[in-house]
């Protein structure tokens, strides 16, 4: 049942990163999501029949995850910092 899940949101957040063409802040969104699909992957696979080695993996994963959401907030308020915008059309201007 998980996976069905997992394979949803997988596919809604490749969706959402194409479609995506106006700000940063919504692409780290759909990352997230497909963080989360990753996360539900682990935990349907790895976890079947109780064993507790998926859920470890999957907690080292989201500690993986927490890491790249800080990462992906700095970079995203520094850039507001710089340019004065999250728009994705200036994402490869020289002043980031």
């Amino acid at each position: 049942m998980y996976s069905y899940i997992a394979l949803i949101l997988m596919g809604v957040g490749v969706w959402l990163i194409l479609d995506q063409k106006y700000h940063f802040l919504s692409v780290l969104l759909a990352m997230e999501i497909l963080t989360l699909s990753v996360i539900f992957l682990c935990a349907s696979f790895l976890g079947m029949g109780f064993n507790l080695s998926g859920i470890n993996f999957s907690l080292l994963f989201m500690v993986h995850v927490v890491i790249e959401v800080a990462s992906g907030l700095a970079l995203l308020v520094s850039r507001t910092r710089a340019t004065g915008t999250d728009k994705l059309s200036n994402i490869f201007s020289s002043r980031f």
